[in-house]
């Protein structure tokens, strides 16, 4: 059995989310010192807030390589990326987190508000994962995903998808598309593979609840998971995991220590659709 067969089905079948708190997630957007280093604004080109999303993909994605083994910090801002990544070349690639955070900020200095979105997979025995961006088309009032990794935007029926329809349509094996300019580090991707990985690592989210460049002590991460997926249980294990197949680390043995103590704060999914505004 194909492996999409697998990871669709189980989102097929856990496609309630559990109920939780409906905070409001602030986002910052005009323009900051980032626009004075970087050419922000010549890239700021279309005449709807689509084209202008896809141009900052591609402003990002043209200009940054991505690396999954280079891990920069959490609260590492654009700016602290893209000066270490920036038209740096492929030795200077970072990873999906990076490169999502990196374009949520960017479309903040455009005036379009987005967020960074982690999508986490149903086995606690996969050590990878996978994060994106979505931003707010104020002119056709919807969310939409960006992955900055695969320079990519997914549609259908030529409406451009959000991450939670993506997620419908992978649960229900129904068409998706790509944007023709789609593509891996300048290279051709190979759209079955990413919807099946898009499929793995759709079955749960998280998202802190300030975007944009907006960031203080204030903030907290949500987690949206199908009934009965127990978040903290999940991090847990994955981190025993590693922990089996790497052996013990004071970072892993730290990361145990930190989630053992944290208490997962469980979102509505409904902050999905809403307005930013």
């Amino acid at each position: 059995m194909p492996e999409i067969d697998i990871y669709s089905g189980l989102l097929r079948m856990s496609g309630e989310f559990q109920k939780g708190l409906s905070e409001s997630i602030a986002y910052a957007t005009g323009r900051t010192n980032l626009s004075k280093q970087y050419p922000i604004a010549e890239n700021d080109k279309g005449d709807s807030d689509m084209k202008r999303a896809v141009a900052m993909l591609a402003f990002i994605s043209d200009n940054m390589f991505h690396n999954g083994s280079v891990s920069l910090k959490a609260s590492d801002s654009a700016r602290d990326i893209m000066d270490y990544s920036f038209a740096k070349g492929r030795e200077r690639g970072v990873n999906c987190m990076a490169l999502s955070s990196a374009l949520t900020e960017c479309l903040a200095e455009i005036g379009i508000p987005a967020r960074t979105v982690f999508m986490m997979p149903a086995s606690p025995y996969d050590a990878d994962n996978h994060v994106v961006t979505e931003a707010w088309l104020s002119d056709k009032k919807r969310w939409i995903m960006l992955d900055p990794t695969y320079k990519l935007y997914a549609y259908s029926d030529n409406e451009p998808l959000c991450i939670m329809e993506l997620r419908t349509r992978l649960a229900k094996q129904e068409s998706v598309y790509f944007g023709e300019e789609a593509a891996y580090n300048g290279a051709r991707i190979d759209k079955d593979e990413i919807l099946r990985y898009y499929a793995k690592d759709m079955y749960w989210f998280q998202m802190a609840t300030e975007q944009g460049g907006k960031k203080t002590t204030k903030a907290k991460m949500l987690s949206f998971a199908p009934i009965g997926y127990d978040v903290k249980a999940a991090r847990l294990a994955n981190i025993d995991f590693r922990i089996g197949k790497f052996g013990k680390s004071n970072q892993l043995l730290s990361w145990r220590n930190s989630e053992e103590k944290n208490t997962k704060l469980y979102g509505d999914i409904g902050i999905f659709a809403k307005s930013p505004y």
